[in-house]
């Protein structure tokens, strides 16, 4: 039943009292529900404007949609902790590296008594003869050695701690590079090159690398031994 804004409002008294019938009262709320100036009025009465019931599936499409965004909303949530947390780790990763590539190329240098190499400060050059008279400092945890021979001997590179042998290296033929791992600044080392000419030159260093690359793998090193207790 289509009813006039005016008829209407001359039924809003009864209907705010709640003295018409059922027929008038579903009537006025139909015309109530369509019309904003009728709302107005009855709630300037005191009256408060019945909200008309979601039929089932609507209420199913609303509750489907409001699910779909608190999912949305979630999954926007976790991915934003991530990035953060990735971007955290990478600058931190790039920070180390960084730090690491300075200290790498101005490395803390400890004074060293007098008759001490300190391979810190700079490496040694000298010969296969000589090399095993110099007691040698490392502020890092390697020393690398290189023996150029020229005449393809074979030969043993040791390396000596508190006058015993604690690492050693065979070679054959070729002008060996190798790398003694596992040192600590708390002891002092030797080197000593059996069975090639005495002349051959051989060259003592800390080798360390300067490399952004390197620098990187050298803290991923340390990273992955710190999370694994290695």
């Amino acid at each position: 039943m289509k009813l006039s804004c005016d008829l209407i409002r001359d039924l809003l008294p009864a209907y705010v009292e709640g003295d018409c019938s059922q027929d008038t009262k579903a009537a006025v709320e139909e015309h109530l529900a369509q019309c904003a100036d009728c709302r107005a009025c009855c709630q300037r009465m005191g009256h408060p404007i019945p909200e008309p019931p979601a039929d089932d599936g609507e209420a199913a499409a609303l509750r489907t949609y409001a699910a779909k965004v608190r999912r949305h909303k979630a999954r926007r949530v976790v991915a934003t902790v991530a990035a953060v947390l990735v971007l955290a780790v990478l600058g931190t990763v790039l920070a180390l590296t960084l730090h690491t590539m300075v200290y790498q190329r101005r490395p803390l240098v400890y004074e060293q008594e007098e008759g001490i190499w300190n391979l810190t400060e700079e490496e040694l050059t000298t010969t296969a003869g000589e090399v095993d008279t110099y007691t040698l400092f490392t502020n890092y945890a390697q020393i690398v050695v290189t023996v150029t021979c020229g005449d393809g001997e074979d030969g043993v590179i040791y390396l000596y701690a508190d006058g015993a042998a604690i690492q050693e290296y065979a070679f054959d033929g070729d002008d060996p590079e190798v790398c003694f791992y596992g040192l600590t600044s708390a002891q002092y080392y030797q080197v000593q090159v059996e069975g090639v000419s005495d002349s051959a030159t051989v060259t003592v260093s800390e080798g360390r690398k300067t490399d952004f690359l390197s620098c990187l793998l050298l803290v991923l090193e340390e990273l992955w031994a710190m999370l694994t207790g290695g």
